[in-house]
């Protein structure tokens, strides 16, 4: 029981420490929530997900990250009762992280993944 609280407290300071708002850990936010969003998941193509680069925002510990992804078909977010274009599509995703906290996730300029709806 002492080492489990040894642990919680541990965890505790460590999550309090800002050394973990690190590029590379929101570099993994920014990936990990691409690959978990609507647009991705419903037809993103694994072997063309890749990251493209990022810029310092103006506040500390936050990114704006590129991804580029092609999906297998036109169109964005889940769209399993639509008709669909099978066509490939590029995707360009801008995705912000403060703190390791996604603030904005913008597709094509188009559509805003947090949100689900067109810009």
């Amino acid at each position: 029981m002492k080492k489990l609280f040894l642990i919680l407290i541990l965890l505790f300071i460590a999550g309090c420490n800002s050394s973990i708002f690190t590029l590379e850990s929101s570099k993994l936010v920014a990936e990990n929530f691409i690959k978990n969003s609507e647009t991705y998941k419903f037809d993103g193509i694994p072997e063309s997900f890749k990251y493209t680069g990022f810029e310092q925002l103006n506040c500390n510990y936050c990114w704006k990250h590129r991804l580029e992804y092609d999906s297998s078909q036109a169109g964005y977010g889940d769209r399993k009762d639509k008709m669909l274009a099978q066509v490939i599509t590029h995707h360009i995703i801008l995705v912000n992280v403060e703190q390791n906290q996604v603030s904005s996730a913008i597709v094509d300029n188009k559509w805003d993944e947090i949100n689900q709806k067109e810009l």
